[in-house]
């Protein structure tokens, strides 16, 4: 059904735009504490709160939209095969087993390029974090937070859509053929 890509489509965008928001909103908070707070914290801490405890807060997100719209279509699927007949059963999970079969070759040279911008990506927004806070007396100075929070939104937007194509692309291929469980 189009309108299951149009769910998982919606679920994994917002998941990703939530988990942005809440990073940026974590980072921009950190930006704006006083120098003391810099000075008594160890800025590797900040960094990994900000980039691996955000990505399990958005990687959880998109796990129970996932979660819960693959429930209902396979329930739906199941319910409807084991009417069918057994021999239905087989023919269409040689069926599927072909189709996804052609998505993973067909997909393949994306998500190779895609690999290489998260590769990318993550260290801009690693390196963006640390002159951020490295230089947090500066920017607490100059009032210059927007710019080092633009900059980061930016790399954490490119690299927030990379992982969503990646994690969704076998998804539509097969979705969007009709050779899904999943419509």
């Amino acid at each position: 059904f189009p309108v299951t890509i149009l769910i998982l489509w919606i679920g994994l965008r917002l998941s990703n735009a939530a988990g942005t928001d809440l990073s940026c909103l974590l980072y921009r908070t950190t930006l704006s504490q006083p120098y003391s707070f810099h000075s008594c914290n160890n800025s590797s801490k900040i960094i990994s709160l900000i980039t691996t405890k955000m990505n399990l807060v958005r990687e959880s997100l998109q796990a129970c939209v996932t979660s819960l719209a693959a429930s209902v279509f396979t329930l739906a699927v199941l319910a409807v095969l084991l009417i069918i007949s057994y021999k239905t059963t087989l023919i269409a999970a040689a069926f599927l087993g072909g189709c996804y079969l052609w998505v993973a070759a067909m997909s393949r040279p994306k998500l190779f390029t895609n690999g290489r911008l998260i590769a990318a990506e993550s260290t801009r927004v690693i390196k963006l974090l640390q002159e951020g806070l490295g230089g947090i007396r500066d920017i607490l100075l100059d009032g210059t937070q927007g710019v080092y929070l633009q900059s980061y939104r930016a790399a954490e937007v490119n690299l927030r859509q990379a992982v969503a194509t990646n994690i969704s692309s076998k998804r539509f291929y097969i979705s969007g053929s009709g050779c899904s469980p999943y419509n």
